[in-house]
C-alpha cells in the first residue's frame, strides 16, 4: 500500500494472510504510533 491515505478519499485495497483456529478468533486492527486506521471495510474468504 502506498500513502497513508489521510486527509483525502483515496481507496486502498491490501490482503494479508492469516491463520484462524478453530474456535474464537480476533482480528485487531491499529496503530502504535498515530490515530486507529480509517477503516470501512473487512472482508474474510
Amino acid at each position: 500500500m502506498k500513502g497513508d491515505g489521510a486527509g483525502n478519499n483515496t481507496r486502498y485495497t491490501t490482503s494479508l494472510p492469516v491463520d484462524l483456529k478453530a474456535g474464537a478468533n480476533t482480528i485487531k486492527l491499529h496503530n502504535d504510533h498515530a490515530s486507529a486506521p480509517d477503516l470501512d471495510r473487512l472482508s474474510l474468504g
